[in-house]
């Protein structure tokens, strides 16, 4: 009896494990499709006019190799805030799904249209340490965070090309 019991509880248990952990699985897990499928869906919590975002790391000779970025944006009022109660808090830097850097930038008001449209420019002031984990010949993502009196939005610009000043 115990043999019919072994046979018939076991042996399945030990079948089945073994045809689970032969088989290849459909889901993909590439990085870039998955990466891709983001960018696709994704919708920012704020209208913006990114106007330019220009990214570089400065290998000037007589310092150490420095990360800068800086832009230009237009914040048009919308139902839901006001432009000139929009902030920009803070920019994070991603690289490859992760944070490389994190910025409370120095923000400059340019102009505020007629039709209520703010332009701002942002920038690093004398620019940031390369990161270990920094890859100057890769693309980035602008994560720009925004703070108003009616709540926080968020705008990615993705695939910014990162320049080199020598």
């Amino acid at each position: 009896m115990r043999d019919h019991l072994f046979f018939y509880l076991i042996v399945p248990v030990i079948v089945s494990f073994i045809a689970v952990s032969c088989s290849s699985s459909e889901e993909s897990t590439d990085k870039s499709q998955i990466d891709e499928e983001y960018r696709v869906y994704y919708e920012p919590s704020i209208n913006l006019q990114v106007e330019k975002i220009y990214a570089w790391v400065d290998y000037m000779p007589g310092g150490k190799p420095k990360f800068h970025i800086t832009g230009d944006l237009a914040i048009p009022s919308t139902d839901d805030y006001s432009s000139s109660d929009v902030e920009l808090v803070l920019i994070r830097i991603h690289q490859q799904q992760k944070i490389v850097y994190q910025i409370l930038p120095t923000v400059q008001e340019i102009d505020m249209t007629s039709d209520g449209v703010r332009k701002i420019m942002f920038s690093t002031l004398s620019g940031l340490f390369l990161e270990p984990w920094f890859n100057p010949d890769d693309v980035i993502d602008v994560e720009l965070r925004f703070s108003g009196e009616s709540g926080n939005y968020e705008y990615i610009a993705f695939n910014v090309e990162v320049d080199k000043a020598y």
